[in-house]
């Protein structure tokens, strides 16, 4: 049985999904766990991702609640922040042991 247009493009969708998914997610474990690892500036700054995604729900719901056809697009604003977020741990996480080598 060959596969259709509709079928490739589910697939396509599913992997989307489970990808931006992953995205999110890896970035929220990330700074949770070193929040509860990390101590003193390293965990406020591990908690700065956080404060930002709270940040980004809020404009979110207040703009929503505001006009409902803004912010269409939002699970793709969360999957940035994810990205984002996993991009500034990754270089915490080395400024992190480049100033504990030192020590």
């Amino acid at each position: 049985m060959p596969a259709t247009d509709n079928s490739v493009a589910m697939i396509f969708t599913a992997a989307a999904t489970i990808v931006a998914a992953a995205f999110f997610l890896g970035a929220l474990v990330c700074s949770i766990v070193a929040l509860k690892k990390w101590q003193g500036r390293w965990k406020f700054a591990a908690g700065l991702p956080i404060l930002a995604l709270i940040s980004l729900a809020a404009v979110i719901i207040i703009a929503v609640m505001r006009d409902p056809t803004a912010h269409n697009l939002w699970p793709f604003e969360f999957v940035i922040w994810g990205i984002a977020s996993l991009i500034y741990m990754g270089l915490l996480v080395l400024a992190r042991r480049i100033f504990r080598a030192r020590d």
